[in-house]
């Protein structure tokens, strides 16, 4: 917060300025970004873990600042503002630093979205003739193929590390398509997810976001 201040580097290492000289990387880099943005880099994401673990220690906290006595009490960092008065007000002022900051990279972070690459992924809804929706969902997502369907498809289910979450083989033969319900999804984790649809020799990544 004070690096102009002091006499210590701070320049950023050698590979990472080189990296940011490759229009490529850039355009990825703010791609990747754009993505996380829509999920768990999202403000609403973000502030409802922040609800979520303020909530968990709130007896805690008045544990911890009854024994110590310094709620709204200078520690020291006398460059920022004053303290908070209050933990409703410590944990709103976390909210604010989070947003100036995520506003601020929204504004800076380098390269563009055109021609961002996603290897093997495939959102057309025409792809196969299935459409895969809600995008974002919260607690289900329908599978939908609109066109006939010859021979058994695989689906899958997966998180971004590639976990496998639901996966089935479904047998069916019908000339005007076939509709899948996967439920219970509620308790999946806010972010994004994929479904691979496996049919007629073909297969489809299809880039989903729970939230």
């Amino acid at each position: 917060f004070m690096y102009g201040d002091v006499d210590q580097d701070v320049d950023a290492p050698g590979w990472y300025i080189r990296l940011l000289q490759d229009p490529q990387f850039k355009d990825e880099l703010r791609c990747r970004y754009d993505d996380l943005r829509r999920s768990i880099l999202s403000e609403e994401y973000l502030f409802a873990q922040i609800d979520s673990i303020a909530n968990l220690v709130l007896e805690s906290q008045a544990w911890h600042f009854e024994t110590w006595g310094n709620l709204g009490l200078p520690t020291g960092t006398g460059e920022v503002q004053s303290p908070a008065q209050s933990y409703p007000e410590e944990v709103q002022r976390l909210k604010d630093w989070l947003s100036r900051r995520l506003a601020w990279l929204d504004d800076n972070m380098p390269g563009t979205l055109n021609g961002c690459s996603f290897a093997g992924l495939n959102n057309d809804d025409q792809h196969l003739g299935a459409t895969v929706f809600p995008n974002p969902f919260s607690n289900e997502i329908e599978i939908r193929f609109q066109g006939p369907i010859h021979e058994s498809f695989r689906y899958k289910l997966m998180d971004q590390t590639g976990r496998i979450i639901q996966q089935q083989t479904v047998s069916v033969t019908s000339p005007s398509g076939t509709t899948i319900h996967l439920k219970e999804l509620e308790n999946l984790v806010c972010g994004i997810y994929f479904i691979e649809l496996i049919h007629d020799g073909q297969q489809v990544l299809y880039k989903l976001v729970k939230k």
